[in-house]
């Protein structure tokens, strides 16, 4: 079947409850024709997208492990994202080899053991059997049956005791949002720490912003950018030289590509991902990796005790929890700041009202308010000239979570737990963006150009790369996307303003034009609300910070 999915470009993927026993007693025959012809004609019928297999107890007998013999009652589901059905087409599927109409038939061919036998095998088990589908979306195949546990030994991958990779921060890169929620779900079991992205460029950001992992696993197919070339990409960056990388490719394209692949990656692992092939895959990374990459986020952590002296700034934190409290006041004491603490988004608004600051580190999940009802509720209130840089710090790593942070209006986020480098980082980019765009007065070439940015860490090994990449901005990417800026806004078109300014905030971000990126977020929060009142000035600025950006960017050429 491996094979089958390869060839039409589709994933295969499955999931088993941690509550389903490793062994049971039950017709092995049956069972395998039933779940092999619902798959087959999930594969034969879907074109784009996956089959998606999951196993799990029913509710009434899950919450118990049956190692008892008792009996219990499985289910076992198959969806896909084929052609669907319609009501008419359903009715006509349990009749002995039947298929939805004539023109299906054609083009795809019979049912194999036909859904009426696998019905009937299935109330044969003491079970029932079920079809949801709507058309163009999909179909989902369901079946239950009466068996029991048998004896055995737990498998070790569905055991929570794996200390060797527990508390690993591990990466996970892959634009199929299903495998991305399993491979969470799995690492949540060995009790790693998830971080989630559906697209490559933004797994380079988290890592050129500061963020620490322990491991990455990432998907070969993925539009933009496969996870190949993110690999490559993450081997360039010079704090991702021992990084441990896992690909997760099909059989034909791992023969392709084999010595490329096994320069790059620790190992690789074919699809569809078997649970216990995963942890023993990750096991043994953690077995063999250099001792001195575990070394290496240790020796990074320094704390500039004199940052507060250089970036003088009035800090917010708005938390709940006690403990996280006294961790981040400590770290940013440290820094030498002094901090105002609330316990809630209540507090934090009516704080904002009697002092400004300049940065307020928001807690998403609390009482009363959450973060993300007084972050609008701030920005509401506030003018856009003397409101604070918000940064969420969220223990979600998910991408829509982030976005729903950064849709209330927030700046930017962090992740928990928060790590000290991280921390002093987001100070030294928000908090000099803040003084330089509010102040609106002369600035260093540090404010100007992110020293933490890409094209610092390569001006040195790369000088060719960087010459190439300045003058694609200089010359083509950053004037164009200006100029459709500029036509959008006299448009009132939100939509092409919404994209232009995100195309060029992403490539000023890759070259360090802190400023420019800055502004772009401002028109990017104008686009999203449809709000083209007072913009002109943000054009102007735009421009003034372009310029800004485009005399230190000429000193690369």
């Amino acid at each position: 079947m491996a094979i089958k999915v390869e060839e039409k470009n589709i994933d295969l993927l499955y999931l088993v409850d941690p509550n389903v026993p490793a062994y049971i007693i039950g017709d092995e025959t049956r069972i395998n024709q039933i779940l092999m012809n619902l798959v087959n004609n999930g594969i034969k019928f879907t074109e784009s997208g996956e089959v998606y297999i999951r196993v799990s107890q029913e509710k009434n007998n899950s919450n118990r492990t049956n190692t008892n013999n008792k009996k219990m009652r499985l289910h076992i589901s198959v969806s896909d994202t084929g052609i669907g059905m319609n009501e008419e087409q359903i009715s006509r599927l349990f009749k002995p080899f039947s298929q939805g109409d004539s023109s299906t038939t054609r083009r795809y061919g019979g049912t194999g053991l036909g859904l009426a036998i696998c019905s009937r095998l299935v109330q044969l088990m003491g079970g029932s059997f079920s079809v949801e589908s709507e058309v163009g979306k999909g179909s989902k195949f369901s079946f239950t049956i009466q068996t029991k546990a048998a004896p055995a030994q737990p498998k070790r991958y569905l055991n929570k005791q794996t200390p060797e990779i527990k508390n690993k921060r591990v990466l996970l890169v892959d634009d199929n949002q299903t495998n991305l929620e399993i491979l969470i779900w799995q690492c949540q079991q060995w009790e790693m720490l998830p971080f989630a992205t559906d697209n490559g460029k933004e797994a380079i950001s988290w890592i050129e912003r500061g963020d620490l992992f322990d491991l990455a696993i990432l998907d070969m197919a993925m539009p933009e950018m496969d996870g190949l070339t993110l690999g490559f990409e993450l081997r360039k960056l010079k704090s991702q030289h021992e990084l441990p990388l896992i690909l997760l490719t099909s059989l034909g394209k791992y023969n392709e590509d084999v010595d490329l692949i096994n320069q790059i990656f620790s190992a690789h692992i074919s699809k569809p991902v078997k649970q216990s092939t995963l942890l023993k895959t990750i096991v043994d990374i953690f077995a063999t990796v250099k001792q001195s990459y575990h070394k290496q986020p240790a020796k990074q952590v320094q704390i500039n005790q004199k940052l507060a002296e250089h970036l003088p700034l009035k800090i917010l934190l708005a938390e709940d929890n006690v403990i996280n409290q006294e961790f981040a006041v400590a770290i940013l004491e440290k820094m030498g700041y002094k901090i105002d603490v609330v316990n809630n988004g209540i507090d934090a608004v009516a704080a904002c009202k009697k002092q400004n600051y300049d940065i307020i580190f928001m807690d998403v999940q609390m009482p009363e308010m959450d973060g993300l009802e007084a972050t609008r509720e701030i920005i509401k209130q506030l003018p856009s000239e003397t409101r604070p840089k918000i940064i969420a710090m969220t223990a979600n790593a998910m991408e829509d979570d982030r976005d729903e942070c950064l849709k209330a209006g927030m700046d930017d986020y962090v992740s928990k737990p928060v790590k000290i480098q991280l921390m002093q980082q987001i100070l030294e980019k928000w908090g000099t963006k803040h003084t330089k765009i509010n102040a609106n007065d002369t600035t260093s070439n540090t404010q100007i150009l992110d020293r933490t940015a890409m094209i610092m860490s390569m001006a040195e090994t790369k000088p060719d790369l960087v010459k190439k990449m300045t003058h694609l901005y200089l010359d083509r990417e950053a004037p164009r996307r200006l100029t459709e800026i500029k036509q959008a806004i006299a448009d009132e078109n939100a939509k092409g303003l919404k994209h232009s300014a995100h195309t060029l905030k992403g490539g000023s971000a890759t070259l360090g034009a802190i400023g420019v990126v800055e502004v772009c977020r401002q028109l990017e929060t104008k686009a999203k609300n449809q709000d083209f009142a007072d913009i002109e000035h943000l054009v102007q600025l735009l421009e003034e910070r372009y310029e800004e950006a485009r005399k230190e960017l000429i000193k690369f050429l």
